[in-house]
């Protein structure tokens, strides 16, 4: 299985949870580290050829995959019954492995679990709550919904920086949050970060449209706290050239507070 995704300690956390409930042994396998590349590939085809060798899970392996002596190797090599994920981004296997794969991109974790991973990461650093609890608590699930989507790693490295420089998690602790975001979004080749984008006091008229966006906003607040509200389904503005719609976009990214992106449909493969 192709497993598609950049939080390669997600996909270790999920691998290793799913062999533990299947009672299974699990490995994971860093071809970036160690011996020489040649060496490991040979160990990893290796361990894959021995009788029952439980899940393993392989990082690193794009250029390999993509090799079609390899693939036709590793084909062999996985008839003994062990299951190998391969995780990684912009995976391109030899087309000779395609009818024995699956590939699987990993979804985004529910905001809830990102909720609990904050305040995990916050009480491992010692960080505890001081004056208003309702303050905090409204702090809190803005910084949660500033972070859901950031890889681990990532998420990591920025509640560490929100208790070390913004412990009281105000607006400082958000900025840091949004430039993390920021940073992650811009590794993508496809999407653009549109700073500043314009307020709603840019926008005349279109009453309909702020409402919706007020709504949407008061409904992403409920979402980071736990509460049962679906997902906004989106929305389509299609108009003359000149009439706002680029305007009532960048809009809709102030008011919901979250960055506005330009998809580069050019740029997708």
């Amino acid at each position: 299985m192709l497993l598609e995704t950049d939080d390669e300690e997600r996909a270790t956390e999920i691998l290793g949870a799913l062999a533990k409930a299947k009672q299974i042994s699990f490995e994971r396998w860093d071809l970036s580290v160690g011996e020489g590349v040649s060496q490991a590939l040979a160990a990893l085809l290796g361990r894959l050829s021995e009788s029952n060798p439980g899940l393993v899970m392989g990082l690193d392996l794009e250029r390999a995959i993509s090799d079609p002596a390899f693939a036709r190797r590793l084909r062999k090599a996985s008839q003994r019954g062990g299951i190998l994920v391969i995780v990684g981004e912009h995976l391109r296997p030899a087309r000779s492995l395609l009818p024995y794969l699956r590939i699987v991109p990993l979804p985004a974790e529910p905001i809830a679990d990102t909720d609990r991973r904050v305040k995990r990461l916050l009480s491992e650093r010692g960080w505890k709550p001081t004056g208003d609890p309702r303050l905090f608590e409204r702090r809190l699930r803005e910084l949660v919904r500033l972070l859901h989507g950031l890889n681990i790693a990532a998420l990591a490295r920025t509640v560490a920086r929100c208790v070390r420089s913004a412990p009281e998690l105000g607006p400082e602790a958000l900025r840091i949050a949004r430039a993390a975001r920021r940073q992650q979004i811009r590794s993508l080749p496809f999407l653009h970060v549109l700073d500043d984008p314009p307020g709603r006091e840019t926008l005349g008229g279109l009453d309909a449209l702020k409402s919706w966006m007020a709504t949407r906003r008061h409904a992403a607040e409920l979402a980071s706290a736990g509460k049962p509200v679906p997902s906004p389904r989106g929305m389509l503005l299609v108009g003359v050239p000149g009439c706002g719609k680029s305007l009532a976009a960048g809009v809709s990214a102030s008011v919901l507070g979250g960055p506005l992106l330009r998809l580069d449909f050019g740029a997708l493969r």
